[in-house]
């Protein structure tokens, strides 16, 4: 290879990077509501100083217990809490961008994670009126705590 080839090479990944890099990331608020007899889904463990979640939608996700916040309703009622469909939305779109068109049925492209999409918080209903906020970040699997 001469390198002439090896510099486009590299200039071509490094450019394919900064443009997945460059996706703007949302911050998102999802709601939790833990429910004993729905396992493995809407779940909660804690383990040392780590809270793993399990939302309803398979999605999962883990927090660290000492960057938990405590929200009132009024807070609480003026963020933007979103769907599951706008997460799932989301991750198409980034990789219609990335590799310019959607993954074939049943194909991942998961050169990224959703971390690298957003800035994540659970929202869990401790009280009446009192909330916990959760800074979250998303795990690969569903059963990976």
């Amino acid at each position: 290879m001469t390198a002439k080839f090896k510099l486009i090479s590299i200039f071509l990944l490094a450019t394919c990077f900064l443009n997945a890099q460059n996706f703007e990331r949302d911050t998102i608020f999802l709601v939790f509501k833990e429910n004993k007899a729905d396992y493995p889904y809407n779940q909660k463990f804690i383990k040392n100083t780590t809270i793993y979640l399990n939302l309803n939608n398979g999605f999962a996700l883990k927090a660290n217990k000492t960057q938990t916040d405590t929200i009132e309703y009024d807070t609480f009622s003026k963020l933007n809490i979103v769907e599951p469909k706008f997460v799932e939305d989301k991750v198409l779109a980034f990789r219609e961008k990335t590799y310019g068109k959607y993954p074939a049925k049943g194909k991942a492209y998961q050169a990224y994670t959703k971390n690298d999409l957003f800035v994540t918080y659970i929202i869990e209903k401790l009280a009446h009126n009192k909330y916990a906020l959760y800074k979250a970040e998303w795990r690969e699997y569903l059963f990976g705590h």
